[in-house]
């Protein structure tokens, strides 16, 4: 028995010492069946070429949102009209005369209808889609800017304004640059649209140095058409196809913004699949209002935008924008401590000529 015992002990000694040799052996083995690490590094070749499809990418995306960012531009510069407009109305042999009164209408008609569309545009795209409700807006600019240049009187001034915000409601709801651009890129995109008012409202005050108020009212006029002109090459939200059931649509969008190697069936079915949750769970847009404290993802982007926008508004840069060239006349008229002309403001307004007095 003792002997029996010595064996078995003498036995687990032995399995024990073989059981490292084993296992490096098996590590050994494993090592030997891993690919070389240099095979898995990429060429220059494959490098290069992902760099260029990613490049085709993000023009592709910018080619997409062109009227958009056209319409951004013609936000800018009728932000920037009324400085120069009513500036160069308040000269003394400008075309028509307008009061102080007349003249704070101008400056603030463009919030009119804003309120109103933009609460029933999100409506509207989720009918027709971003794309059309873009063309759409390409129309009261358009007008707006014609009845500008061919103004008589302050009315006609009015009806140009109340034009203008209705495009302005549109346009600061589309949601077609979220939906087109891909989601690294889609930051970029969206900063870039603040970027392109401030270029128009500029853009403005440097063509008042050479052209009057009607003049530029008739050069404007033609970034929205290109705008609309625009519309008609680029493809439609992806997002709203989905939802519309357009699903071949929907893949071909897809490869046109993002290339032919782009994996659009999965992107779609994506798409479908997120859309179909949120018709699931919730059934009613009442019951979704009702439970809005359980969906922080929701309200909280909303107040902080609400906030900000309530910053901003009081600061005073629409009146500052509004008023620009008076506040400037202003300030300089006092530190020279003589009397300034408007037609010398801070983005020059051209002196009356002899063939517009006549």
């Amino acid at each position: 028995m003792g002997l029996f015992k010595f064996t078995v002990s003498y036995a687990k000694e032995k399995l024990r010492t073989l059981e490292p040799s084993k296992r490096a052996k098996a590590k050994t083995s494993l090592a030997v069946l891993l690919p070389a690490t240099s095979n898995y590094r990429p060429t220059v070749q494959s490098i290069c070429t992902q760099e260029v499809t990613q490049k085709q990418r993000t023009w592709s995306q910018v080619v997409s949102l062109l009227p958009v960012y056209l319409l951004q531009l013609c936000y800018g510069m009728n932000s920037g009209f009324p400085a120069i407009l009513t500036a160069q109305l308040a000269e003394p042999c400008s075309e028509f005369g307008i009061t102080e009164d007349q003249e704070s209408w101008i400056v603030s008609l463009d919030n009119l209808l804003a309120p109103l569309i933009c609460i029933i545009s999100g409506f509207l795209q989720q009918q027709f889609g971003p794309l059309r409700i873009l063309m759409v807006s390409c129309v009261p600019y358009t007008a707006g800017w014609i009845a500008a240049a061919m103004a008589t009187h302050a009315h006609h001034l009015y009806i140009s304004r109340i034009l203008v915000s209705i495009s302005h409601a549109f346009i600061c709801t589309t949601v077609y640059t979220v939906e087109i651009s891909s989601k690294e890129l889609r930051g970029s995109f969206s900063v870039l649209e603040s970027v392109l008012r401030c270029v128009g409202s500029v853009l403005m005050y440097i063509l008042a140095l050479s052209f009057r108020w009607w003049e530029i009212a008739s050069l404007a006029s033609v970034v929205p058409i290109l705008a609309f002109i625009s519309c008609m090459f680029v493809p439609e939200s992806p997002v709203f196809l989905v939802k519309k059931g357009r699903l071949d649509e929907a893949e071909c969008n897809f490869s046109r913004t993002f290339g032919p190697k782009y994996d659009s069936e999965m992107e779609v079915k994506m798409i479908s699949d997120n859309l179909e949750g949120l018709r699931q769970s919730t059934s009613r847009k009442s019951d979704y209002i009702r439970s809005i404290k359980t969906h922080p993802e929701v309200y909280k982007p909303f107040f902080i935008i609400v906030f900000l926008s309530l910053v901003q508004q009081f600061s005073g840069v629409s009146v500052i924008r509004a008023y620009v060239v008076k506040i400037f006349d202003g300030v300089f008229s006092e530190s020279n401590h003589q009397p300034f002309n408007p037609s010398n403001s801070s983005m020059l307004v051209t002196e009356c000529s002899a063939e517009s007095q006549t």
